[in-house]
């Protein structure tokens, strides 16, 4: 415990210099191969710092990454953010390109078999009733947090906890360990079909479910998928939807879609519709653009 605690608190003191470090690395620099090279810099700089610390080298990447990502709008101009996001998002495709082909070669070693497939399945399940329940914690102890989210947040939040590349990485790190090399079939088995299912169930089936709570005049109707995103309608127990679009200036705007589902009560006798004005506040308060 004691070690766990060292490696995660060295990482996000390590995280947090750094983070700071290249934002004041970045104030008056505008050169696009200085802003690539700063930006490299944290994220090198950081793992190595971090491996020789004996700390962890992940957090400490997230920690400053969160920073920068967070604060370097106050300090550069949107057009250098999406170039510098282009260059990433291209070594990342490069990266995962060549992680998932070893993750390919990386089958050959492993037994999969009836036992190992059903395992996996239930970790799967396992894993994605404890995310939801980590999301629902999250709501539930922090209502400011709950009160800036749309509708939807948690269900969305949860499903789409797909995992990839970076779970399949750190396990197979893991599983070096001497300790765990034993398990190592096991462990990479479990995580591979997770993953696998992630991809297939969550990844293929997060579109219905976002349509459960952005309107969309395509969504299918019929056969099963139809079913399915019937299904997932059921998810949306406020019965209203957003529609997202741009205003005149290119942003983003996210409104009510039929706000009369809010504003339009049927009344007590279960006849009349009673018209609520003072609802109108919160079909603004769910459209203020600082919600997430």
């Amino acid at each position: 415990l004691q070690t766990l605690l060292y490696e995660i608190v060295v990482a996000v003191i390590i995280g947090l210099v750094f983070g700071w470090g290249i934002l004041r690395l970045l104030r008056g620099k505008h050169e696009m191969e200085s802003l690539i090279l700063t930006t490299a810099l944290l994220a090198c700089g950081s793992y190595l710092v971090a491996l020789f610390a004996h700390a962890s080298a992940p957090i400490a990447c997230v920690i400053g990454g969160l920073i920068v990502g967070n604060k370097w709008k106050e300090i550069l101009q949107n057009r250098e953010i999406q170039e510098v996001n282009h260059f990433w998002h291209t070594v990342e495709g490069i990266i995962n390109s060549f992680l998932f082909t070893l993750i390919g070669l990386e089958l050959f070693i492993l037994d999969l078999n009836a036992s190992m497939i059903l395992g996996g399945i239930i970790a799967f399940v396992i894993l994605h009733i404890s995310r939801f329940a980590a999301n629902f914690l999250a709501f539930a102890f922090f209502p400011s947090f709950r009160k800036k989210s749309y509708n939807g947040s948690l269900a969305i939040l949860s499903w789409g906890g797909v995992r990839g590349g970076i779970s399949l990485a750190l396990i197979l790190a893991v599983a070096n360990v001497p300790e765990l090399r034993q398990y190592s079939s096991i462990l990479i088995g479990y995580t591979f079909i997770v993953v696998l299912l992630s991809g297939v169930v969550c990844g293929l089936g997060l579109p219905a479910v976002m349509n459960a709570f952005y309107y969309n005049p395509n969504e299918e109707k019929e056969g099963l998928k139809g079913l399915y995103q019937r299904l997932c309608n059921k998810l949306n127990r406020k019965g209203f939807k957003y529609i997202v679009g741009e205003d005149s200036k290119g942003n983003e705007i996210i409104t009510i879609y039929n706000p009369e589902v809010i504003l339009d009560r049927t009344s007590d006798d279960g006849v009349a519709i009673v018209h609520h004005p003072a609802k109108a506040e919160e079909v603004k308060k769910l459209e203020n653009p600082e919600n997430f």
